[in-house]
């Protein structure tokens, strides 16, 4: 999960769900203010940029197989 909109509310999967938290991942970048608290809205829409969409793509190919 990029960006989790959960952090709005001070969430995570991991807690807002038994089932799909051990299950996921998620990226949150310095000063996003969606899931992090922080003011930067640029820092949200940097996922694409910074290597993270790697990161997940590693991450759900290691649980298929």
């Amino acid at each position: 999960m990029f960006g989790n909109p959960l952090g709005l509310q001070r969430r995570t999967i991991a807690g807002a769900s038994a089932e799909f938290g051990p299950k996921a991942k998620e990226f949150c970048n310095n000063g996003d203010p969606v899931c992090g608290g922080g003011n930067r809205f640029a820092a949200h829409l940097a996922y694409p940029r910074n290597g993270t969409v790697e990161q997940g793509a590693e991450f759900a190919a290691g649980k298929i197989g």
